[in-house]
């Protein structure tokens, strides 16, 4: 259009200029003749433009698409299929595309063949793109209710570069209403749980009018319970809780009644759940006393739970095959040995199973995890958040110089030289603020490095100097040095936080048990913390394990000399207590969409006074599901490594921490939804099954993880009621790949069973599946679509009937003008030829 217009335009300006040109340079002597030449060319170029734009006009719109919704939730479909019709005799070029759960073109007036009991508009966008031309302008009409699927996915389409040149327009039709018509829907149910697990299920019946009813609940087609419930206008959710008591598949449906309901068949609702073998849970600690109400509840729940301490865990992978999930409980990661963390390594990466760390003084950073073959599986950061202000500290080592520390002629390095390389290594990790003390022990004590404050650097020098100088010899006099390092400490005015690390190898020959618990005990009240550490076989590690007990320590056992610079170093990191977060603080959700337990309510979790603060890895996939309300620190995470899942539980479980763990009646389900949630799959190593279910036919599909090629094609058998069976074969579509597609079948819970042979194993999958009423028929206002769309304008049949009903101009403008341009012609020659005075001679001269 543009280029006709302008061409035109272009064209009259030069006949003007060309008009007057001869006029001046012919000397017209009569004004009124060059006037009536100005106004015909005038004419004649309005008439050129008019033509060009009506011409236009009439190409702009050439097609004209009405897509046309005809499912069940419409009120009056024969009238829409004949407004329909009505629009498209109007005018040439309009076509019209029925949907409902499918797409096609209405030919003619008989009612189109599509599934009514879906509304997929998207579909019907898609299928009119097929026929659509970039070249060619197109008006798109979409009339519908609003009720349609995937409302998100048709806006976005419809606002896609296809149509980007294309007119959308839509109409609003009225949607199906009844004055009572109580529809039932299932909002929440698993799809798995263990035998004697509780299955919750939530259930939504909404109704335009109060009323009362009743709700019948099945279990296998068996009536277990009835309830009278009554329902008013909108949304009215329900609670059932039902229990699987036997491995398979239950065969659930909920069903209502009510007295004068005007359509039954959004009446009923349907699942099918799979009842699982209980899982095996192992417990790692040093501590089983802690556990007993943690195992109680989980036993509860109808989880098996073994509990073993680190001594008792094997190495073998045979050790833990039976176990779905392990917990390590609050323990160091010195009495992990390498071989032990492999296997928890192999647990998981491999055999995708679950992992969880339990908190408290002994894990993590101050468990000395850092550097570990576990610490790459954590969904957290051994490192405590930026925010944390570290209180100064005393760290005192008491270590153990007597003559056994020199070792033999076949030792390469003594332990007296690992001592002091590990002490030295100590003096990295403390800061400017903390006091250093060093006071060794054989027959007699020594204070090889009196308590000093580390801000003046020649008080560092001179330490490193002392440490250097050690020798080893003598007896073991443990008590007294105990007993010296804690009254020089009480009495030194340094810091608040005051600690002692004990280190010997050999039993103390000075004191009695008995003796060490008394001084401990004093020495705590004090407020002096104190681990300690067993080298050897020749230690004591009864003794010095009660002492770290009573002294709110840690107690490391170690064999070989050289783990000590690494023990030495974790806990002064952990005495140093960056990573404890202490206080009382509030639990919230994370942004994870998982919570264990949907009906937990989150002020009834019991108090938090304290728990490890770590960082989160959500940037690289760890799910916070429970969070510290005051800092935003992660208390609860999970998140996949391999095949598997580890989770962290920062807090502890009742030591400390958190405070009326035991009187939690929640405190089962939360755990055993927890453990649920990083389950590994049941049907892991065996194949993938999902089924797809449609408006016309169900697909059943069998995915092998590894891609295998099955010795023959799966079979897929239907089990009925009444012990009827139908089977299907699967066809291979890809590496890997199977699939068969039937029927749709009636609505109701089913049971199926998929098997297959791999590698001469039989292998048999479970699958239950459901077929319920299409959401088409739950009939509820829906405005989604209309808030959504942003594209396009309103109209209505009507005012298509009124204003684009036609092919015929509106005025014909054209045709005047150029009638005019004909007559006014000649009566401008014969005016010119009678008024006009003439020149004596012709212009050519």
């Amino acid at each position: 259009m543009e280029i006709g217009l302008w061409l035109s335009l272009f064209l009259f300006i030069a006949a003007g200029a060309g008009l007057v040109w001869l006029a001046i340079t012919n000397q017209v002597r009569w004004i009124p003749s060059l006037i009536i030449r100005g106004l015909l060319l005038i004419l004649a170029g309005i008439s050129l433009v008019t033509f060009i734009e009506e011409n236009h006009r009439s190409q702009k719109i050439t097609r004209e698409i009405l897509l046309l919704d005809l499912s069940d939730s419409i009120a009056d479909k024969e009238l829409s299929l004949e407004n329909a019709n009505i629009w498209k005799g109007l005018k040439k070029g309009r076509e019209i595309i029925a949907f409902g759960g499918n797409s096609e073109y209405v030919l003619s007036e008989h009612y189109p063949d599509v599934l009514s009991t879906g509304s997929d508009l998207l579909d019907a966008l898609k299928f009119a793109e097929q026929s659509l031309v970039r070249e060619v302008d197109t008006r798109i009409i979409i009339a519908t209710d609003g009720n349609i699927q995937n409302i998100t996915e048709v806006v976005k389409y419809s606002q896609s570069d296809v149509f980007e040149d294309k007119i959308i327009e839509w109409i609003r039709l009225n949607e199906m209403h009844f004055e009572f018509d109580p529809s039932i829907r299932l909002i929440h149910s698993p799809d798995k749980v263990w035998v004697n697990g509780q299955i919750p299920i939530t259930l939504s019946i909404n109704s335009e009018a109060a009323g009362s009813g009743i709700l019948e609940t099945y279990v296998n087609q068996n009536l277990i319970g009835t309830n009278e419930i009554d329902v008013g206008i909108g949304e009215n959710q329900y609670q059932i809780y039902l229990q699987g008591k036997e491995p398979g598949i239950l065969q659930l449906e909920f069903k209502i009644g009510f007295e004068g309901d005007q359509f039954l068949g959004n009446n009923a609702v349907y699942k099918a759940v799979q009842v699982l073998d209980a899982p095996r849970i192992l417990m790692i600690s040093q501590d089983s006393a802690i556990l007993d109400d943690f195992v109680d509840s989980m036993k509860s729940q109808g989880a098996e739970v073994d509990v073993i301490s680190p001594e008792q865990f094997e190495t073998q992978v045979s050790s833990i095959n039976s176990y779905d999930v392990i917990f390590i409980h609050n323990i160091l990661a010195s009495d992990l040995a390498y071989e032990q963390m492999k296997l928890l390594e192999y647990h998981v990466l491999e055999k995708g199973k679950a992992l969880f760390f339990l908190g408290g003084e002994n894990s993590f950073t101050l468990g000395g995890y850092n550097g570990t073959l576990l610490e790459p599986l954590l969904p957290v950061e051994l490192e405590p958040p930026s925010r944390v202000e570290r209180v100064p500290v005393t760290f005192l080592l008491v270590l153990d110089r007597s003559g056994s520390m020199a070792g033999d002629r076949e030792t390469d390095i003594s332990p007296i030289e690992l001592t002091k390389e590990a002490a030295i290594r100590v003096f990295d990790t403390l800061r400017p603020a903390d006091y250093l003390g060093i006071l060794t022990f054989s027959g007699i004590t020594q204070w090889d490095v009196p308590i000093v404050s580390l801000e003046d650097s020649l008080n560092i020098r001179t330490a490193r100097d002392a440490v250097s100088q050690i020798v080893a010899g003598g007896g073991t006099f443990m008590y007294r040095a105990l007993d010296e390092a804690i009254e020089e400490l009480l009495k030194s005015p340094t810091t608040e936080n005051l600690h002692i690390l004990l280190m010997s190898d050999g039993a103390a020959s000075d004191a009695s048990q008995n003796e060490f618990e008394d001084l401990v005990t004093y020495a705590r009240n004090q407020g002096v913390s104190i681990s300690t550490i067993a080298l050897g076989q020749e230690s004591d590690p009864q003794t010095l394990s009660l002492i770290a007990r009573l002294g709110n320590g840690r107690f490391y056992e170690i064999q070989n000399a050289s783990e000590l610079p690494n023990v030495m170093v974790a806990e002064s990191r952990a005495v140093q207590s960056e990573n404890i977060q202490l206080g009382s603080t509030n639990i919230v959700r994370g942004k994870s969409g998982f919570y264990p337990g949907s009906d937990l309510q989150m002020d009834l979790l019991p108090s938090l006074e304290g728990y490890i603060a770590l960082k989160s890895k959500s940037n690289l996939g760890a799910e916070d599901i429970l969070v510290s309300g005051n800092f935003g620190d992660p208390i609860l995470s999970v998140w996949q490594v391999g095949l598997g899942h580890v989770g962290v539980w920062t807090a502890d479980l009742g030591e400390k921490w958190v405070v009326g763990l035991e009187n939690w009646s929640d405190l089962g389900e939360f755990w055993i939804k927890t453990v649920e949630y990083a389950l590994p799959n049941p049907n892991l190593g065996l194949g993938d099954v999902e089924v797809d279910i449609n408006l016309e036919e169900i697909n059943v599909r069998l995915t092998q993880a590894k891609g295998e090629i099955l010795d023959s094609p799966p079979m897929f058998t239907l089990l009925g009621d009444d012990n009827a069976t139908k089977k299907y074969s699967l066809s291979q579509f890809a590496s890997g790949k199977y699939q068969v597609n039937f029927p749709l079948l009636d609505y109701g819970a089913y049971r199926g069973v998929l098997e297959y042979d791999l590698d001469g194993v039989k292998m048999n999958l479970l699958v239950p599946f459901e077929v319920n009423y299409p959401n088409e028929w739950q009939f509820v206002s829906n405005d989604a679509l209309w808030e959504s769309i942003s594209v396009g304008r309103e109209t209505s049949f009507e005012e298509e009937f009124n204003t684009t009903g036609s092919d015929k101009r509106e005025f014909p403008w054209y045709d005047i003008l150029l009638m005019l341009l004909i007559i006014s012609w000649p009566i401008e020659i014969a005016i010119r030829r009678w008024k006009m005075p003439w020149r004596e001679k012709p212009l050519w001269e």
